[in-house]
């Protein structure tokens, strides 16, 4: 698509959904694979109850709830550990 004549909203609005697309693929996949039946279950204990998330499907969550998501899952979908660059707290505990 291009993008001439679009106001910066709209480029905006468009990379904003490229990357919800591209996310809510992948992390929609990692939890379905890792907690099978429970996967939306997990996911939202993960994150907490939210009103405009409701019982919708992990894909069709926000990029903002998707990349909560993805932050406090990290071991789950990179493989890595959370860090912090604070001495003595961990980057869990740093996070919203």
């Amino acid at each position: 698509m291009r993008n001439h004549g679009l106001t910066n909203q709209q480029r905006v609005g468009v990379a904003l959904e490229h990357l919800r697309e591209g996310l809510a693929g992948f992390i929609g996949r990692e939890v379905q694979n890792r907690f099978q039946d429970q996967s939306l279950a997990e996911a939202q204990r993960r994150l907490g109850t939210d009103k405009l998330r409701g019982n919708k499907p992990v894909i069709e969550w926000d990029v903002a709830a998707l990349l909560r998501l993805m932050w406090k899952s990290c071991t789950l979908f990179c493989g890595l550990p959370l860090r912090s660059s604070s001495p003595g707290r961990s980057a869990a505990a740093l996070a919203l």
